[in-house]
């Protein structure tokens, strides 16, 4: 359940990043 979290969060990041 935290898996999909964390990812979410890190695309997120990514996104953001670029």
């Amino acid at each position: 359940g935290e898996i999909l979290h964390i990812l979410t969060a890190f695309y997120s990041g990514l996104n953001r990043v670029c």
